[in-house]
């Protein structure tokens, strides 16, 4: 256990430097780190929240030749829409939806027992997704600006010792 002491607050350009950082590595997070889907069963399910005009899009690489089935459903569990396709070994196609209204859209790929790898790219009409770095950058920007220029480069520092 720590003991008590006395420790200075922090200051409020550390605050916003930190806090505005800190969106910034979120955000590449949220955009960078995409990782490919490995489907080994027969159906792979899931689904994302829509507005309208957002699209999905699914790129599926198969590892061995077949058929493929790829269905869009609302959130009444109703199709939307199916695409079918055949895929020859090391070969890749995708399948686009663009939602008509918001909500909550899902998937359904059937890959009649066969490997493959599915990579899920999800577009934005009104681009919501960056707002964590424009976020980011302005906070990091007045902190940057509120930072007091203090220089101590020629002051001497005396320690008091007891």
């Amino acid at each position: 256990m720590g003991g008590g002491g006395v420790a200075p607050s922090m200051k409020l350009c550390d605050v916003l430097l930190l806090t505005g950082f800190t969106l910034l590595c979120g955000g590449l997070f949220i955009h960078a780190w995409s990782v490919p889907i490995q489907i080994d069963e027969s159906t792979y399910e899931n689904g994302a929240s829509l507005m309208e005009g957002d699209s999905i899009e699914l790129e599926l690489s198969y590892q061995t030749d077949g058929i493929l089935r790829v269905v869009f459903f609302d959130e009444q569990g109703e199709i939307q829409q199916i695409d079918s396709m055949t895929l020859k070994k090391g070969t890749s196609s995708t399948a686009s939806f663009t939602a008509s209204s918001g909500g909550y859209y899902s998937y359904e790929v059937d890959t009649n027992g066969n490997p493959a790898e599915l990579n899920v790219n999800i577009q934005r009409k009104y681009l919501i997704d960056f707002l964590p770095f424009v976020l980011g950058a302005f906070l990091f920007s007045y902190g940057l600006y509120t930072r007091p220029n203090d220089s101590i480069e020629n002051e001497a520092i005396d320690a008091i010792l007891d």
